[in-house]
């Protein structure tokens, strides 16, 4: 069995995720908020998980990832004049609705683009961080992908009875 790397984390402004840089893919996270093992979502360029084990979430003791928030210089409001699809795309989110007759929701789900979804994520990959189609600078920063994520994400309606919490 391989080490589980401990990654520092910092919450999502609604506390429901947890993010980090993740480095082996450079790609910001999303997981359920809390300490713990998880289960790794990045793979090599061989199809490999990068980490077969998983790692490790916790709070960043340092707060260096708030620190780079805090720099951040585009708004939401800014986001959506470089990029209108954004707004689009977050009221086609607004419209997911939990169906109460249904067992169980999973805005993980919903999200990513499992068990049946479209997946909301990767259209906004398109649209903002480091793989945006736009040539301006603004949208293609971690802070405008880190806000825009927890935004859209935000919008989703809370997981219920799915596992993920």
């Amino acid at each position: 069995m391989s080490e589980q790397p401990i990654i520092p984390c910092m919450p999502s402004p609604d506390g429901k995720t947890w993010k980090f840089w993740c480095p082996h893919c450079r790609v910001l996270h999303h997981h359920s908020a809390g300490d713990g093992h998880r289960v790794a979502h990045c793979h090599t360029d061989a199809g490999q998980a990068a980490f077969p084990d998983g790692y490790i979430l916790a709070l960043d003791p340092n707060g260096y990832l708030a620190n780079l928030e805090k720099d951040a210089t585009i708004t939401w409001r800014d986001a959506i004049k470089i990029e209108p699809r954004l707004l689009q795309l977050y009221r086609q989110i607004r419209a997911v609705k939990d169906d109460l007759d249904l067992t169980h929701f999973c805005a993980n789900a919903v999200w990513y683009g499992h068990n049946g979804h479209p997946g909301f994520k990767r259209h906004m990959c398109d649209l903002v961080g480091f793989q945006a189609e736009s040539d301006d600078p603004r949208i293609r920063t971690m802070q405008a992908y880190s806000m825009v994520y927890d935004k859209l994400y935000g919008a989703l309606p809370d997981c219920r009875n799915c596992g993920c919490l």
